[in-house]
């Protein structure tokens, strides 16, 4: 399977994503499918995949000192999340995205379909220091055959790409933009229909 291509850069031209900063982050999974979970009752409820995103997003600070993780949210099928880099030139946008999605795909496909007790949600919770995360549905039970086929494909590791070959970023560049952002997440699982990047 081959994701959508990447027609023209998302990022800026001639702008040095390594200057301090917050930016608003959009990482999509390939060809938007809905691989880390579903919504249920307007909150988000983490797939086996799902749950390890989340773990890996909130250790971005622990691999990189100089970046920060503000609000952010998993949805079925990309992820929102504010990433403050606090010194200019330390490290790069790009580099933080692209690592981050690397160690998913080499954590997801080295798990057979299980995760560590480090990535558990009750960790995803204390590590996050109060910042917004869905909730899990853990083993729920599929309520259909065409159910428990997407389920099934979902949990099982394979060379299928996780990712979106790239990603989207908007820097935030005053407090009533990032006050304006983080109100955005909040609610993006109570209006999951109405997204641009919705999946039924």
């Amino acid at each position: 399977m081959e994701c959508l291509p990447q027609r023209k850069s998302p990022r800026l031209k001639d702008y040095d994503y390594a200057l301090s900063g917050a930016y608003f982050v959009t990482v999509c999974a390939c060809q938007r499918q809905c691989l880390f979970g579903r919504i249920v009752n307007e909150e988000m409820h983490f797939n086996t995949l799902g749950t390890l995103v989340a773990a890996h997003l909130v250790d971005i600070p622990g691999h990189f000192p100089s970046t920060e993780l503000d609000l952010w949210v998993v949805m079925p099928n990309h992820l929102h999340a504010i990433i403050v880099l606090h010194e200019d030139g330390s490290i790069r946008l790009t580099d933080v995205i692209g690592n981050f999605k690397a160690a998913v795909t080499r954590a997801w496909r080295g798990s057979q379909g299980r995760i560590n007790d480090n990535a558990t949600m009750d960790e995803i919770d204390h590590r996050r220091g109060g910042i917004y995360a869905a909730r899990t549905h853990g083993t729920e039970p599929p309520h259909t055959n065409e159910d428990l086929a997407r389920t099934t494909d979902q949990l099982n590791p394979s060379p299928t790409p996780i990712w979106h070959r790239s990603f989207h970023d908007h820097i935030i560049r005053n407090e009533r933009a990032l006050n304006q952002i983080r109100q955005y997440i909040r609610i993006n699982p109570a209006r999951w229909s109405e997204d641009h990047y919705f999946r039924a």
